[in-house]
């Protein structure tokens, strides 16, 4: 039921996401795979328009244009790339630097749904909704960091989002180019880190 709940007031925050202005804002599906192929093959096969990362710790990065530019079809897209390959998968979509929406889906099925504020677009101030260490660590093969993603998820003295979502990723063995990083900003040349181009894969018209 608080799955449901939490569900729900993301679908929300996404919604209202493309309506908002922003500065630093970009959203990211990173899948826990080894086969980049069978992620290429799926994304042609979807007809989306995304660069593909290479394969780091046993994840792959997708940046997915048309889910970076209405946000509130990340979660659907997620989780058909997450029920096709039969595998983990986590949306990640920062607004502003200000609002973090973290999802983590197994096999296709959401597992817990985090939003940093979900109060934000009404401008209000409101305690994180979601982030259960225990569900995010069962989908994804890991234990022992209850404690470490407790405080991270309900931290409300982040600065920046971004920050906090590079505290995830490097908590949970992500690749660190998951951070600061969507599909517009490596087409504006804006990413926060180097990176070896021809090591990403262009799936559809750049």
């Amino acid at each position: 039921m608080l799955l449901r709940i939490f569900s729900l007031a993301a679908a929300l925050v996404l919604a209202a996401a493309a309506d908002a202005r922003a500065f630093n804002t970009y959203a990211n599906i990173a899948v826990k795979t080894e086969d980049r192929a069978k992620v290429i093959e799926t994304l042609q096969t979807m007809g989306r328009r995304a660069i593909v990362s290479p394969t780091t710790a046993g994840w792959i990065v997708i940046y997915d244009a048309a889910a970076e530019r209405e946000p509130k079809t990340l979660p659907e897209v997620t989780q058909k790339i997450s029920e096709t390959l039969k595998c983990p998968a986590v949306a990640a979509f920062d607004d502003n630097d200000s609002l973090l929406t973290f999802i983590t889906f197994k096999d296709g099925k959401q597992v817990d749904a985090y939003i940093s504020n979900p109060g934000y677009y009404e401008g209000k101030k409101i305690e994180p909704a979601g982030g259960d260490p225990a569900a995010v660590q069962g989908a994804l093969g890991l234990s022992g960091l209850d404690g470490k993603l407790k405080e991270i998820f309900q931290s409300q003295v982040v600065e920046l989002e971004f920050e906090r979502h590079g505290n995830l990723i490097s908590t949970l063995g992500m690749p660190y180019y998951c951070r600061g990083a969507g599909h517009k900003y490596f087409h504006d040349d804006l990413l926060p880190w180097k990176y070896d181009r021809k090591a990403f894969e262009i799936i559809g018209q750049p």
